[in-house]
């Protein structure tokens, strides 16, 4: 099998797995939902419901079946963020140093804020006549949502929402924590908003959530009402935009005004014991549905050994053991992204400064030569690594960053610069030696 064949059959072995968790995400989350809220003392509903429309006979059967179809598009979605990942395109990581704490924690909510954008104009878009039937028509036939909506898409529509994480990861990398808590995070709001059911505590949506944050009547007068609202976690896109229901604001002041009432006949109170049970089983949940997060290979701590993609996927370099010297490393070219010239000739290191050896290919090249152990654990000193574009040779070390990652540093005097290559699958390593 080639290395691309490798990789395809890796996702494709992961996509059960990532189904698994797609699945126990939505039956976790929105199943918890309805169970709470068919739980909950009926007066304490009927205080906090928001509820404009009617729920239809059979209408959450429909949802659930539409939903099947959203977990199917999804998790294909994640077999695809893995492909891209073994291929070394999706920045995912797993060592927190690699970028730094501080954006491992600014990165949750640069997803949130963005995945919020998309959202936004993305729903805009599916309004439009033209798209709306067969995009957008499957969430509204729920006029009055349930819990069981929140994947009640048509299958457009769920890969419409779907490439917001692919796209993210080309762009910015994030850690499996951080993808974990995004994703806790999207189900529990989205599947709140379809409540019929403001859930928040009432000085909240006084304060600073009713503000800033969509709240369970936002999302149910869009429902209800078709063209405003749009917003999925920020209110601020609404306001900016005039999308925003004219109602909804002094609809959300009178919902915290009754709340403020003298709750007389509200009936028993959970205790902390049930809500502390209640609460474990749903993180329970949360946990085992987002293993299929952390189903991407650990990182590896075996030194720089294996084959690297150098930055912006030009070329992939074998590092190995120096022939004669196997106590240093050497790197060979194994792989190019453009092979071959505008003759269809195979590309020549046509700058090298012995002009004996213009007509030697590319493929094979070394690129890397004698670097030694540094004084510090996966780093490597006293290196040259050889420019195939200027025909110059650099002084170089290498640091992995992660086992995931390598810094490569060329230096000429005192002016020094970097690239970061990320490895590739194991599985590949055979292969590219064998080139």
């Amino acid at each position: 099998m080639t290395c691309s064949q490798n990789i395809w059959a890796a996702a494709m072995a992961a996509w059960p797995t990532i189904l698994l968790s797609d699945l126990l995400r939505y039956l976790v989350v929105a199943g918890g939902f309805a169970a709470a809220l068919a739980w909950a003392p009926a007066a304490w509903r009927s205080r906090r419901a928001v509820r404009i429309r009617t729920v239809a006979r059979r209408q959450q059967l429909r949802e659930f079946g539409h939903s099947m179809l959203t977990v199917l598009v999804f998790s294909l979605v994640g077999a695809s963020v893995l492909l891209g990942y073994h291929a070394g395109l999706m920045q995912i990581y797993s060592e927190p140093e690699a970028y730094g704490w501080l954006w491992l924690v600014v990165s949750f909510f640069v997803m949130v804020v963005l995945h919020d954008a998309w959202f936004y104009w993305t729903h805009r878009l599916m309004h439009h006549r033209r798209v709306f039937a067969w995009t957008h028509r499957t969430h509204h036939q729920s006029l009055a949502p349930t819990p069981w909506a929140a994947y009640s898409f048509a299958p457009a529509e769920a890969l419409v929402q779907a490439l917001f994480l692919p796209l993210f990861l080309l762009t910015l990398p994030a850690h499996k924590a951080v993808l974990f808590l995004w994703m806790t995070h999207m189900i529990i709001r989205n599947v709140a908003g379809h409540t019929g059911v403001e859930l928040v505590p009432k000085s909240w949506l006084g304060g600073w959530w009713g503000r800033w944050l969509t709240t369970t009547l936002h999302h149910e007068m869009h429902h209800a009402h078709g063209h405003a609202n749009y917003g999925l976690y920020f209110v601020w896109w609404d306001r900016w935009c005039g999308t925003e229901h004219p109602d909804y604001r002094d609809g959300l002041r009178a919902l915290v005004d009754r709340l403020h009432l003298p709750a007389f006949g509200v009936g028993a109170v959970p205790t902390p014991r049930k809500v502390r049970g209640n609460t474990a089983t749903l993180l329970g949940g949360l946990i085992v549905a987002g293993l299929g997060t952390f189903a991407l290979p650990d990182a590896r701590a075996d030194g720089a050994l294996g084959e690297w993609v150098t930055q912006g996927h030009a070329a992939r370099v074998n590092v190995r053991p120096c022939r004669g010297e196997p106590e240093k490393l050497c790197g060979f070219i194994t792989w190019l992204w453009e092979p071959v010239d505008a003759h269809g000739k195979p590309m020549l290191d046509a700058r090298h400064p012995d002009a004996a050896r213009r007509t030697h290919p590319l493929l094979g090249l070394e690129m890397l030569s004698g670097f030694k152990p540094g004084p510090i654990p996966g780093s490597w000193v006293d290196g040259h690594v050889y420019n195939p574009e200027d025909g110059r040779t650099y002084s170089s070390r290498m640091k992995l960053r992660t086992p995931e990652v390598l810094e490569v540093e060329g230096c000429v005097l005192f002016l020094c610069s970097s690239q970061i290559w990320r490895r590739m699958p194991r599985r590949c390593d055979s292969e590219s030696q064998s080139s």
